[in-house]
């Protein structure tokens, strides 16, 4: 592994977990029962963390549901530049299933 992927690798780690912090303290209550791992899929609106705990993905959803005014990149929510979404979907599942 490169300098480079780990550097990555931690800033995605770090990401997921801040927005599973959010998520515990604004989601509803129960939001991981809500997330199916089998089907989990970051690239996907109806299937990524967003769409299974709210129905689907969207800022507008992030907006209403939990206060945020951008796309949730640094929440893990989406994925930053040059990340591919396989990556950030193993990431929540990594964090999901400690």
């Amino acid at each position: 592994m490169t300098l480079a992927q780990a550097t990555a690798d931690y800033h995605r780690v770090r990401r997921v977990r801040r927005g599973i912090d959010l998520l515990d303290e604004y989601g509803p209550s129960g939001w991981r029962d809500r997330i199916d791992l089998s089907t989990l899929d970051l690239g996907d609106p109806e299937y990524c963390v967003i769409g299974h705990v709210f129905g689907r993905y969207s800022v507008a959803t992030l907006a209403h549901e939990l206060g945020l005014d951008d796309d949730g990149t640094g929440f893990g929510f989406e994925t930053d530049c040059g990340e591919a979404y396989w990556e950030l979907t193993d990431a929540w599942i990594d964090a999901l299933t400690d």
